[in-house]
């Protein structure tokens, strides 16, 4: 009786571990997507350049895994007509470029992210998270007031101990 009542406080911990350990990734992951939504915001009237540019980039970069790959599907038009070369996918360097670009020249930004998802692997190196994204940006978008939603994929990888975002995929919806 002792020996199976021994077991199961043993299983217990180990379950209690394990759930404590998958809710602290999924919270690090939820906070990472806060960090991004707040880089990629931009209020009217600020208007930042120069090391204060660089050092938003710089955190940004922080986020992405050095081989990400980013599909957004449909771009802003105010990029496209730019007249530069948007290709499908991006890798890091790409997605700060235009990032750094998109501040240049917007003067008003909000994105949130809503009804996160987020599924860790059993190997606790890798998660998924599934959301919608919702940006406001008058200069952006013709039309309800200026505001675009769609869901987004994203795949992490956790690299020395830090959660990096690894893949970002538009997901098609049925409308």
């Amino acid at each position: 009786m002792k020996k199976i009542l021994l077991i199961l406080v043993v299983a217990l911990v180990v379950v209690s571990i394990v759930i404590i350990v998958r809710s602290r990734d999924e919270y690090r992951i939820k906070k990472k997507l806060k960090s991004l939504a707040a880089l990629v915001t931009k209020s009217k009237g600020v208007d930042e350049k120069g090391l204060a540019l660089i050092a938003r980039a710089a955190a940004l970069k922080k986020l992405f895994a050095r081989d990400c790959s980013v599909s957004l599907g449909e771009y802003v038009p105010g990029i496209r007509d730019m007249g530069e070369f948007v290709p499908d996918m991006l890798g890091i360097e790409e997605v700060v470029g235009m990032y750094t670009m998109a501040m240049r020249s917007i003067s008003d930004i909000k994105v949130t992210f809503h009804d996160i998802s987020v599924t860790i692997g059993d190997n606790r190196k890798t998660a998924n998270t599934y959301m919608t994204a919702k940006v406001k940006c008058a200069e952006c978008f013709e039309g309800d007031e200026g505001i675009d939603a769609r869901e987004f994929e994203m795949e992490w990888e956790k690299v020395e101990g830090k959660w990096r975002i690894k893949e970002v995929k538009e997901v098609e919806t049925l409308y």
